[in-house]
């Protein structure tokens, strides 16, 4: 580690910078040496150096984390102009695009009516995919206090959406 530690990091950065923060750089730089550690026994210097293997790795799960990010982002919900992105319209008829978007014009309702953190929450969990732990850190809440949240949260909009859809 303290050998690859700063060309680890690097190569981390430089990728991620645009998409996290210093923390969640420092956790990929983390999951990528305890990787390493778990291939320790698989590693064959006579092919390549550690090094070149090190840094292998690091680029690969650099860019596996920012497509991940991006991914996730493509799912974001656009609340303000009440619409979904990364929705495929395209392949729907009119009838099912007309009946589609007045679901997710009353789901996206639904959910701004919770209130916050609630609505956060809700997007979070299910928009971005977020896990209980990793909405919990973010919002500084405990992880039980976020899935009776969301526990709750659908138990409202099941009632709010009973008679939309």
């Amino acid at each position: 580690m303290n050998r690859y530690m700063g060309l680890v990091y690097t190569i981390v950065s430089d990728k991620l910078t645009s998409v996290c923060d210093k923390e969640d750089i420092e956790e990929c730089v983390s999951e990528i040496f305890f990787e390493l550690y778990q291939a320790r026994d698989t590693i064959d210097t006579q092919k390549s150096s550690l090094k070149s293997f090190v840094a292998l790795i690091a680029k690969r799960k650099a860019i596996n984390r920012y497509n991940k990010i991006l991914n996730r982002r493509q799912r974001l919900v656009n609340l303000e102009d009440g619409s979904l992105a990364g929705m495929d319209e395209a392949a729907e008829s009119p009838a099912d695009q007309v009946a589609g978007k007045e679901t997710r014009e009353a789901l996206i309702e639904s959910i701004q009516a919770l209130g916050e953190p609630d609505c956060e929450i809700m997007v979070r969990k299910y928009y971005l995919g977020q896990s209980s732990k990793d909405i919990a850190a973010a919002l500084r809440l405990k992880v039980n206090t976020v899935d009776k949240k969301v526990s709750r949260g659908l138990a409202k909009l099941k009632s709010l959406l009973e008679g939309v859809l």
